[in-house]
């Protein structure tokens, strides 16, 4: 689960496969309607028209993806055309925005970096999309993002896991998709001893880390062509108890639980040794200088992934330093390491702290935790979790990931309220489409239900968003533009944001068919 290095062969075979590639195209599906016809106040495409950019970055992608639209949808496109589409980096704009002037002849995109340009051009196509044609609205649209940060797991059949992310397992379609839904982040998760070359501990040097960092960096590179950047879940360090390092520095072991698989133990690093913090800075400061197109690191401190010496609920050797201490400061202190070490490289990079499950701490509400944080750090929770969802005749517990209960859970309030009191960044983990009521589904058809969740997620006031977790992979699903619509369109009301994909998709006469507006009869209604 932790790296892509025992299935490469299968993670190359499948970011390859027709199926996946076709289902990562971000204009699958778009075509004229020959019976559509421009609506009052629209104007139609006519005649010749060219794609222009004068962005330096992720230009020729962007011209390429709009020509590629415009003629799906019969709009001859030509390089000397002079009716033009002018896409335009913006100055005036704040971070993610966009704005389109729509005339006839002369149609401007204008985006504030890459992603707002992307963001912008993306609803330009969809203004397409939902008239049927090659037609547009005599108007001027600016949209801003309700959040900076978006971030989707990875797409569906590519890979997600560290090291690999060459264009062999990681195509360049899925920035593109992500670039079309709004999200400007991508979810990559491992060990990151992958990424270790280290004085410290030079036992945990990483005799491929060149190789991994070179990858890693031409990988974020191309992402931002497409306003895109990598949020790093980490996976910390677990050793065998006779591993090289613990024989020359015993103090570097902290608390272990056995394995399941072999008759040993496995430690994590001793979360207050001051070597083993040593070695913490130096591996995230080197990372985030070779690779400063990172977006930032998300660390679950809570039952799994970044680990401390009081992760384990009961771990069969307690590491006596850190038991000696309350868990939070443990805790708060490895992530105020961590995140000086990623700020002293890249300033404007995100740390946050999830408690994913703490259920067993002493203190499992994390007030003490989210009050004990750096204000270097964020904190990171889920919509949902561990709510008691009063049912008609019965409770039921809320683990997470539910598209039942829309949240926001009477834990994520009370911890978001002291997050504000602190002015840390509030990072909230949703789902666009799927639920562990109906877990084997890539996305749930409970619309309404799923738009309402994330007016729960709007009502948090966030700085940032995880849409999905590492389940299906992002494929351009219709519960997926929900988190477009969450982020970019706050003004534009439910229904009828839903009626204009029904009518897209479907046509104008059966959309109110496929709708369901009497929340009697959707599911989970």
């Amino acid at each position: 689960m932790h790296n892509s290095l025992y299935i490469r062969d299968l993670l190359r075979r499948t970011n390859s496969d027709p199926l996946y590639v076709a289902r990562r195209d971000s204009h699958r599906n778009l075509m004229p309607d020959p019976d559509a016809e421009p609506g009052p106040g629209d104007f139609a495409l006519q005649g010749r028209w060219r794609v222009q950019s004068d962005g330096p970055y992720g230009a020729g992608e962007m011209v390429r993806d709009l020509e590629d639209a415009l003629s799906r949808l019969g709009v001859t496109v030509h390089r000397d055309a002079e009716q033009i589409v002018h896409l335009v980096q913006a100055a005036d704009l704040p971070p993610g925005a966009y704005r389109l002037s729509l005339a006839p002849h002369q149609v401007r995109v204008e985006g504030a970096g890459a992603a707002g340009l992307w963001a912008g051009l993306a609803q330009l196509e969809r203004e397409m999309r939902v008239r049927r044609g090659p037609f547009l609205p005599r108007a001027e649209i600016v949209r801003r993002a309700r959040w900076p940060v978006q971030i989707s797991q990875g797409p569906w059949g590519g890979n997600y896991s560290v090291p690999d992310f060459s264009p062999e397992y990681l195509s360049d379609d899925a920035f593109r998709l992500y670039a079309h839904y709004g999200v400007n982040s991508m979810m990559i998760y491992g060990d990151m001893l992958c990424y270790v070359q280290s004085a410290v501990f030079p036992e945990l040097t990483n005799k491929d880390y060149a190789r991994n960092i070179a990858v890693l960096k031409n990988a974020a590179q191309r992402a931002l062509r497409y306003g895109v950047r990598f949020a790093y879940v980490v996976v910390g360090p677990k050793l065998r108890a006779t591993h090289p390092l613990f024989e020359r520095l015993p103090s570097a072991r902290g608390s272990g639980v056995p394995s399941r698989v072999e008759d040993w133990t496995i430690h994590c690093l001793c979360s207050s040794d001051e070597a083993c913090l040593a070695f913490y800075a130096e591996t995230f400061e080197n990372l985030f200088a070779q690779v400063p197109e990172l977006a930032g690191l998300n660390l679950i401190i809570g039952g799994e992934s970044y680990y401390h010496c009081r992760m384990w609920s009961r771990p069969t050797a307690r590491c006596p330093r850190c038991y000696a201490q309350e868990t939070e400061d443990v805790v708060a202190n490895l992530v105020r390491v961590t995140a000086d070490a990623v700020h002293r490289a890249q300033p404007d990079a995100f740390v946050n702290a999830w408690p994913y499950n703490t259920d067993w701490w002493e203190r499992p509400d994390c007030h003490e935790l989210i009050r004990r944080l750096p204000s270097s750090a964020g904190f990171y929770d889920q919509i949902d979790r561990n709510q008691a969802y009063q049912k008609d005749g019965y409770v039921k517990k809320i683990w997470d990931y539910s598209v039942d209960y829309i949240g926001p859970s009477d834990s994520i309030r009370a911890r978001a309220q002291i997050v504000k009191e602190r002015q840390l960044d509030l990072f909230v983990k949703t789902e666009t489409g799927i639920g562990l009521e109906v877990f084997q589904y890539p996305y749930v058809p409970a619309m309404q239900r799923l738009a309402d969740k994330w007016q729960s997620v709007r009502s948090l006031g966030p700085q940032g968003v995880q849409q999905s977790w590492l389940f299906f992979g992002m494929f351009g699903s219709r519960a997926e533009e929900l988190a477009l619509w969450a982020r970019y369109h706050a003004d534009v009301p439910r229904d009828d944001f839903l009626r204009a994909i029904a009518a897209r998709d479907f046509g104008p006469e059966a959309a109110e068919g496929v709708l369901f507006f009497d929340e009697a009869d959707t599911m989970f209604g």
